[in-house]
């Protein structure tokens, strides 16, 4: 099924369950009935699945089930270059719905969004902010600025921290789309900024100036490029180019025990003069700026506490 200007095809399994999800509660749910049971009735076996489809068709326009999706592409039309076929099919659950983009071996550009029928039957008009956040990841990768790479690079401290970047590198992407969205109006600007930083938070774990300094640099600055989101997944500086940071983020390995790390101790600065000095004492040229690891630090906070817990010990000095 086409649908209007937008030129985007409707798999008919996705216009049937959405019909079925939207008409439930809608005031002119006996109308509907009325039509599915006359074709029950009237129409020959052989001849019934053309005329649902025909039926199914004409309510999901009359329901105006399209105009999300119609709607989100037509905002972004010219950011969506040399996209041919546009195809909206079902997603069998929440989690697998999406924008894809795909280019076959002759350089053809398809665009394929799934959607549950529940999105499409949505009520509270959600849909729409979530089409033009999916679009506008789309329209980064046609954007011969961004130069997109379907994969990231082999991250330098191993397979074990690969997964952690992709989840790094979805955050600054998905930070970055809502930054610009909630400048341009199309999202609410206070909502989209808290789950920025909430999703932010997560996937970066770092307190005070220098998580402050990512947000905003990724929120409300120009859009970083590809190879920028994989520099800060990496673990690469905030600071813009040719600054200097004291707070950037350090390389995934710790510079006390050596090994990789997914986070670092928040505030190694903040953890006791007395841990401070058992750990300068094991490596003179260590300094808080250098960050050091949870279980490192813990583990020389608790060194106090057990050498005084050995002294309570007769015989021990």
């Amino acid at each position: 099924m086409n649908s209007g200007n937008s030129g985007v095809e409707f798999h008919p399994r996705l216009v049937e369950d959405s019909v079925l999800a939207a008409i439930r509660t809608h005031p002119e749910r006996r109308a509907f009935e009325r039509e599915r049971e006359r074709i029950y009735e009237e129409t020959p076996g052989e001849e019934r699945e053309g005329e649902f489809d025909r039926l199914h068709g004409h309510w999901f326009e009359h329901l105006g089930l399209a105009r999300a999706v119609t709607a989100a592409l037509d905002e972004q039309r010219e950011d969506l270059p040399g996209v041919g076929r546009i195809l909206a099919g079902p997603a069998p659950a929440v989690p697998a719905e999406g924008v894809e983009l795909y280019v076959n071996e002759a350089g053809e550009k398809s665009i394929i969004i799934s959607l549950t029928a529940g999105r499409l039957a949505d009520a509270e008009g959600k849909t729409l902010e979530f089409l033009r956040r999916e679009l506008l990841h789309v329209a980064d990768m046609l954007d011969a600025s961004f130069a997109y790479e379907p994969r990231l690079p082999a991250h330098p401290c191993g397979p074990a921290h690969d997964r952690r970047r992709q989840e790094r590198y979805r955050a600054l992407w998905n930070c970055s789309v809502d930054g610009r969205l909630a400048a341009a109006g199309l999202v609410d600007p206070a909502s989209a900024c808290s789950s920025a930083r909430r999703q932010l938070r997560r996937a970066f774990p770092v307190e005070g100036e220098a998580f402050d300094q990512l947000f905003e640099r990724v929120f409300t600055g120009p859009r970083p490029t590809h190879g920028d989101f994989v520099g800060l997944a990496t673990g690469a500086a905030t600071a813009a180019p040719g600054e200097s940071d004291p707070n950037a983020f350090r390389p995934d390995r710790c510079p006390v025990c050596g090994f990789p790390t997914m986070d670092f101790e928040p505030a190694p600065e903040n953890i006791g003069e007395e841990t401070l000095a058992w750990i300068a004492a094991d490596f003179p040229g260590w300094r808080p700026s250098d960050g050091i690891c949870p279980q490192c630090a813990d583990l020389y906070r608790a060194r106090g506490m057990s050498l005084a817990a050995l002294a309570t010990l007769p015989g021990i000095r």
